[in-house]
This record gives C-alpha cells, structure tokens and sequence, in this order.
C-alpha cells in the first residue's frame, strides 16, 4: 500500500510540475537528435584523437627520435626535447573531452572514472599503432611536399624537421674515411664523421644500405656522431628482448672507440 501511495505521490508531483511550467514535456525527435549528437561528438573525438596519436608516433619515427633512448640518458634528454609537446597536449584534451562525451553513456556513469578512462587510453595507443603502421601518414606527407596537401601540409612539413637538430636518420649511401654519407627522408646528404667518442649501442658493422639514426648535433650538412645505432638492430631487439651482440668493424681507415 505503502509503495503504491508512493507511486501517485511521485506522478502527481511530475503533472503539478508540467502543470505550474517548472517541467517541459519534450518531443521525442528532441531525444532522438541529441543521441545522434552524442554519437557523432564521440566519433569525431574518436578520429581526431586517433590522427593525433598516430601522427605523433610518425613524426618521432620519421625524425629517428622514437629510437633515441637506446642512447641512454642523452639520448632520452633529446627525445624528451625532440617530443612535439604541443599535439601531446592537445592529444590529453581531446582525451579529456572523449571521456566527458562518454560518460554520457550507462556502460561508463556506471563504472568508475578510471576505468573508462584507461579503456580510451588503451584503446587509442593500440589503434594509433596500427595506423603509424600504415603508409596513411607517409602518404600525407608525400602530397605535402609535393603542395597538394592545403589544410594539413604545413603541418607535416613543419613536423618533417627534426627538432634541435640532434638526431637524424636515414640510409647509409656511402662510406668514408671518417665516416659515411647519410641520406635522410627528406632527400638530404648528410656527411656523419665518427671518432673514439661515437657510442654504438648495438655494434659497429655498418654498410651500405643500413638505415641508421644518428645522434649527434648538425652543422650545416655534416654531424659529429655522439651515438650511431642500426633501426634493424633496435626492432630485433624490442623484438627478442636481448641485447645484440657487436660483429665486427669494417669500415675503412676507422678504428672502434675504446670499450667496445
């Protein structure tokens, strides 16, 4: 008797608020419409989230900075220094604004902030993965510097430079007395001069035709390598979870610095 007392007493209170203005009845397209706001606030959230970390993990490849911490310390000061902070901030806001649209929906009020907000995160760091994988972001950057790229091309081409101009990577196009010639994505020859101070990571036996990230500070087109280290080696490494053994030296009128 009790509930069903209470039952009249919540629906009368409802007609007297629709009666006195203070509760609208709103028509069913109204319900229909926000849902499909929602929906297309959360895709578009979604997308643009995914562009952002995608292209953030392209830019530090393309730049050889995503490879620079196996220099150690130094090499995690440059990339630290290397990081374009600004699309990572706008990467956590978009975040931010994902996970607001979200809770809009049952399956996520209903479970505590940070479990939702770990599964956009995970989420974006698996999809944003696969599509740095893809040649999506190449072939961007590709009409970019060809110019057919009017929105969007400034910002690859901005991005296409390294940043502080202490790493570079590209193919090892021929070998030197001192060292080799490098040449980048961009096209570009850099002269790589490697004396008793160069560290290598993962050995010394290069050759023509390895890719190669170099750290080191440019002048002009030639750099003084701090640290030279075969991509292959570090992919087979993050691969294997080992280190890789040096092979031997083989580069002309050069001699392996001491230690190694």
């Amino acid at each position: 008797m009790t509930e069903e007392s209470n039952k009249n007493s919540l629906q009368n209170s409802i007609l007297e608020k629709i009666k006195s203005g203070q509760a609208k009845i709103r028509p069913k397209w109204h319900f229909v419409l926000k849902t499909l706001l929602l929906a297309a606030g959360v895709l578009f959230g979604t997308l643009a989230l995914l562009y952002l970390a995608s292209f953030v993990l392209f830019v530090l490849r393309q730049t050889g900075s995503w490879f620079l911490p196996s220099f150690g310390w130094r090499g995690i000061m440059v990339f630290l220094i290397s990081m374009p902070w600004l699309l990572v901030i706008l990467g956590v806001v978009f975040i931010i604004l994902l996970e607001l649209l979200v809770r809009h929906y049952s399956f996520a009020y209903r479970n505590p902030l940070l479990y939702s907000l770990l599964g956009i995160i995970v989420f974006v760091i698996i999809a944003s993965v696969f599509v740095a994988k893809t040649s999506f972001h190449e072939g961007l950057l590709l009409k970019a510097r060809m110019g057919n790229l009017p929105i969007a091309g400034p910002l690859y081409r901005e991005f296409e430079i390294p940043r502080g101009r202490q790493a570079n990577v590209g193919l090892i196009t021929e070998m030197t007395d001192e060292g080799f010639i490098l040449e980048t994505p961009r096209g570009e020859k850099l002269t790589i001069i490697v004396d008793a101070m160069t560290g290598f990571p993962s050995g010394i036996d290069f050759q023509t035709n390895d890719r190669v990230v170099i750290l080191g500070q440019r002048s002009d087109h030639t750099i003084k390598a701090e640290g030279i280290q075969r991509i292959e080696d570090m992919m087979n490494k993050m691969m294997r979870g080992r280190q890789i053994r040096p092979r031997g030296w083989n580069m002309p009128m050069m001699q392996p610095p001491s230690g190694q």
